[in-house]
């Protein structure tokens, strides 16, 4: 329910029922990944990089490389405030598509416009590569 509106733009009701679903269930990657999406909506970023952090770690990133992420993106927040968060955001998409998302914890807040393409609605099928599935970078 949180992704649906997410989607339809409603970023309050998403947060409640995204934090919801981590109440239900705390080790749900994605559920932290688009929490942290719908908080930069609303622009509360820093804890939309601790969600990425939670989701990273839960989808395989290692102790030593989450923070180290989570680190460059609160850099890029405290100096620039929202433009730098977006311009960091930018930097991890564009490694992303060089890079074909092989390192998953290098990653990146998923936008509306991300889940609308991955949307189950959209023909969204999974990736072959084992564990990529949570990997948004």
């Amino acid at each position: 329910m949180g992704m649906t509106y997410l989607l339809a733009g409603d970023y309050q009701k998403s947060v409640q029922q995204l934090q919801h679903t981590i109440d239900l269930d705390p080790t749900f990657p994605l559920a932290h990944f688009f929490l942290a999406s719908a908080l930069t909506e609303i622009g509360k970023y820093e804890q939309a990089i601790e969600e990425m952090q939670r989701g990273a770690l839960l989808s395989g990133a290692s102790p030593e490389q989450a923070p180290a992420v989570t680190a460059e993106f609160l850099a890029a927040f405290r100096i620039g405030g929202p433009n730098g968060y977006w311009q960091k955001n930018l930097q991890a998409t564009l490694w992303q598509q060089e890079h074909g998302g092989r390192e998953h914890w290098r990653w990146r807040v998923p936008t509306r416009e991300w889940a609308i393409r991955r949307s189950p609605w959209n023909g969204f099928r999974k990736p072959k590569r084992k564990g990529t599935e949570t990997s948004l970078l």
